[in-house]
């Protein structure tokens, strides 16, 4: 993969995340004899009447894994990761290498965990999800396809001025 393919993925790795935040991420649905409750706050908890439809998105949702994160701050690594690639290229910032391939592989690792997680039977991915895993492999493909590229500052170029040789009269 070239650089100017790498930055085009990139850049749509970004529009992704921020278009996966405001759509649905998933549906649950509710049936005759299981109960969903929504907590509101932290102390009153309502449950919901059957047949009833909870849409999450990226801005409403979170991921408990072993902690809880909402879903928009995993989307913020995935962006965070193509904005720290596209800083990479740049001469005037010096981010290692492992930087970029920590956080890419934290957000996609929270990312994959969403469908993985034990539910019901009743729980439908949507394209909100999509985008965000689009928004978090993106960069790690340019990470895996592409070779890092470090540009040298101007500064720490050295001149070399040739010696020239002048004849003896």
């Amino acid at each position: 993969m070239t650089i100017p393919h790498a930055n085009t993925l990139l850049t749509f790795s970004i529009v992704a995340g921020v278009l996966s935040l405001p759509l649905t991420w998933c549906t649950f649905e509710t049936i005759k004899g299981v109960e969903l409750s929504i907590q509101f706050w932290q102390y009153f908890s309502h449950p919901l009447p059957l047949h009833s439809t909870v849409y999450v998105t990226g801005l409403t949702g979170k991921v408990s894994h072993p902690i809880e994160i909402p879903a928009w701050f995993i989307v913020a690594i995935a962006i965070t990761a193509s904005v720290m690639q596209f800083m990479a290229q740049s001469s005037r910032f010096a981010i290692p290498n492992s930087v970029a391939w920590i956080t890419t592989i934290i957000g996609v690792a929270w990312i994959l965990i969403l469908p993985l997680r034990p539910g019901s039977q009743h729980v439908s991915i949507s394209i909100g999800y999509w985008l965000a895993v689009f928004c978090t492999c993106g960069p790690l493909a340019c990470l895996w396809f592409t070779r890092p590229v470090r540009p040298t500052h101007p500064l720490s170029q050295k001149t070399v001025t040739p010696e020239i040789a002048l004849p003896c009269p």
